[in-house]
């Protein structure tokens, strides 16, 4: 089979893809032809050593957090039979991950049954950014009806789940957004769009309840001049001094800050299948196949996708 691996850390002149064994699934575990894989920045955060605290220096390494594809076997101790099934699920650790490739085994627990409405790629697609998003706004916020959120850089894949999430709890959504994100974001239920390149969401006379801070351009040190005196600040991507500064920073002020490390579990799984089965939208950018999947790395780092872009397996 093949598998997109590197042997060291770098840019994406390290990534290739290789011939290996097709793995056999342990009694708790499904073997998985893959049909689909997300790409995600935790991807390259991986690939060029940024986590390397928690990732290690032991060679070789994969990329790819979430997947889709068809139950081929399945061990002795699992109960149900989901040979044949069309699955989706997440890798069992996000910094040792390894969907890039044609074949995968993974615990039952990680992988549940799509619904029949939604294909292979759109499945490949919801389980990282949509989980975050449904984590952020409902557990770290604790949002409630009628508070208000700025979602900065909502035309992304964890963006446009975002705004969908806020829509359901009947928040007063404002996001930001440029070009053909403007469009879609307002198609994903954003009643008011800020077009960033034209206005400084900072100057804004408007103060927040919740900031989702997703564009990477909004430090928590400018978002607090638009928030209210008692408010959550989200950083979707922590790092070591964000963590010791949010630790310290929340024990003398109303504005928190809270730091997104998503958690996935069969119960999440089983909250997206609800999602999805109640008409979540779920924005495919562009689908590369599997062949052209380190060009699809570069072309993703350089240009965040709307939406999500997603490698197919033959």
């Amino acid at each position: 089979m093949k598998s997109l691996m590197f042997e060291s850390y770098g840019n994406s002149s390290v990534l290739k893809i290789v011939e290996e064994n097709i793995p056999i699934p342990a009694k708790n575990e499904v073997l998985l032809k893959v049909k689909a894989a997300g790409i995600n920045p935790l991807d390259w955060k991986i690939r060029n050593g940024d986590l390397k605290i928690m990732t290690g220096n032991k060679f070789p390494k994969y990329l790819g957090c979430e997947f889709s594809g068809i139950v081929e076997k399945q061990g002795n101790d699992i109960t149900d039979n989901i040979v044949g099934k069309r699955i989706f699920g997440y890798m069992p650790n996000t910094m040792a991950p390894g969907a890039m490739r044609e074949y995968i085994c993974v615990p039952r627990s990680n992988v549940a049954v799509i619904p029949n409405s939604v294909s292979f790629e759109e499945a490949a697609g919801v389980i990282i950014t949509c989980t975050a998003a449904h984590q952020a706004i409902t557990e770290l916020a604790q949002a409630k009806a009628g508070q208000s959120i700025l979602i900065n850089g909502c035309s992304g894949g964890l963006g446009l789940f975002a705004l969908q999430i806020a829509k359901n709890l009947q928040l007063k959504i404002t996001g930001t957004a440029s070009g053909d994100g403007i469009a879609i974001a307002k198609e994903f239920g954003c009643p008011t769009v800020i077009d960033y390149k034209k206005t400084d969401v900072l100057v804004s006379n408007e103060k927040y309840d919740i900031i989702l801070e997703l564009s990477g351009r909004m430090p928590f040190s400018q978002a607090k001049k638009i928030m209210q005196d008692k408010s959550v600040f989200i950083n979707p991507s922590p790092d070591l001094g964000s963590i010791i500064f949010s630790i310290f920073h929340n024990l003398f002020s109303g504005k928190k800050i809270k730091l997104l490390m998503t958690k996935y579990s069969q119960e999440k799984l089983n909250l997206l299948i609800d999602l999805m089965n109640k008409n979540l939208k779920i924005k495919v950018n562009k689908i590369y196949p599997f062949s052209e999947v380190i060009k699809a790395y570069q072309e993703t780092e350089i240009k965040s996708p709307i939406g999500k872009n997603i490698i197919k397996f033959d």
